[in-house]
């Protein structure tokens, strides 16, 4: 179980503990000498006392108790009998503080108890959610930051291959046509990125409106304009 710490000897002596997950033990000199459990654990405690106005009731005492982290050789160790001696302490704390408390103020101090118990769980619950909206927040940067990656490779690649198309094409296109220039084949392509951008405006749903040359002679400045564009942006 997740929550249960192994306690690991080697040739009779504490060694390490070992949390839940993969454990590697030599089987000639290491064994598992006892598990704790970490979880939260309750222990009912029934103990008979008298008042100050001689009255006697019955006690019953819920104590919740877990192991802390870093002090499971301690737990193992140091206590014989964990439940015994936490109901013998109990046991001298009731029956010392009872008998100075009169009745009706015995319940008084019991809603007073039920409350502090009330705030303490409170307080646990604040913890774990805030931990927990921790959790949330640094997995959602993580899984944004790694989107954010892919989609940057994604881009590169895409451009990546654009390069290498236009290269083969002006490649091609310069093989098959003699005298052709390299600059001429990028300013046609470019001029057929263009009408292909005119013809998917012209086809979308948006109602937007755009003047262009009607003359088939201004293709030619068109053109030129492009070509002239690209420039600037580069320098």
């Amino acid at each position: 179980h997740e929550k249960n710490v192994a306690i690991i000897e080697s040739w009779g002596a504490f060694d390490r503990t070992a949390e839940a997950g993969l454990v590697c033990l030599n089987p000639i000199s290491e064994v598992i000498a006892a598990t704790i459990s970490k979880r939260v654990q309750q222990l009912d405690v029934s103990c008979e006392t008298k008042t100050a106005d001689h009255v006697s009731i019955t006690v019953v005492v819920s104590v919740q108790y877990e192991v802390l982290q870093g002090s499971e050789k301690e737990a193992n160790y140091s206590l014989t009998d964990p439940h015994q001696q936490i109901r013998a302490y109990i046991f001298d704390v009731v029956r010392s503080t009872v008998p100075q408390i009169e009745l009706d103020n015995v319940f008084l101090v019991k809603e007073k108890m039920n409350e502090i118990n009330a705030a303490q769980r409170l307080r646990v619950a604040a913890t774990d959610k805030a931990e927990a909206e921790k959790i949330m927040i640094v997995k959602s940067a993580e899984a944004d930051a790694e989107s954010k990656y892919l989609t940057g490779v994604g881009i590169a690649r895409q451009r990546q291959a654009i390069v290498n198309g236009l290269r083969d094409s002006v490649v091609a296109f310069s093989s098959e046509i003699p005298n052709s220039k390299a600059q001429d084949v990028m300013d046609m392509m470019m001029l057929t990125q263009y009408f292909d951008m005119l013809k998917e405006v012209g086809t979308s749903g948006r109602q937007t409106t755009i003047f262009v040359p009607e003359n088939p002679g201004a293709m030619a400045t068109v053109a030129k304009e492009i070509h002239n564009g690209f420039l600037i942006s580069e320098s």
